[in-house]
């Protein structure tokens, strides 16, 4: 990104581009040295925030896939967590969406698998959700 700034101020500032591309390498190499520029950390908060917010594993590797983030990192990160983040953000997402027993009308069960599968949701995992229990999904959705 930065390289990209130096190329649109060097039409209207008279500098040295190959100059300011190493200065810019250089100021980015003693942040990364001094561990304010982070993508691990960066990486973790992206994954548990999407999770609560009950975003699919899919949508959240899509999301920082397109900031060029290993996706390897992304599937360690979500493998490391205590409970299956993607059957956690399912929870989450039906219960924003007052789906399955977090519904307080019936429901056509059909729209709401359909829901979960536009939403990145494999079948399995949105099927299990919505077959769950009210304190099951509760039980779920707050151990975050």
């Amino acid at each position: 990104m930065l390289h990209r700034k130096i190329r649109a101020a060097e039409s209207e500032h008279e500098f040295d581009v190959e100059e300011a591309k190493q200065d810019a390498e250089a100021v980015l190499d003693r942040l990364e040295h001094l561990g304010v520029l982070n993508d691990r950390t960066w990486l973790e908060h992206k994954v548990r925030a999407g999770i609560r917010k009950g975003h699919s594993p899919a949508k959240i590797r899509a999301a920082v896939g397109s900031k060029g983030i290993d996706q390897s990192l992304v599937d360690e990160l979500l493998a490391e967590s205590d409970v299956d983040p993607t059957l956690m953000a399912a929870c989450t997402f039906i219960r924003k969406r007052r789906m399955g027993a977090f519904a307080n009308r019936e429901r056509d069960a059909e729209r709401d698998l359909a829901k979960l599968g536009r939403a990145g949701f494999p079948w399995s995992i949105a099927r299990k959700v919505l077959d769950m229990s009210l304190e099951e999904l509760e039980e779920i959705v707050y151990a975050a």
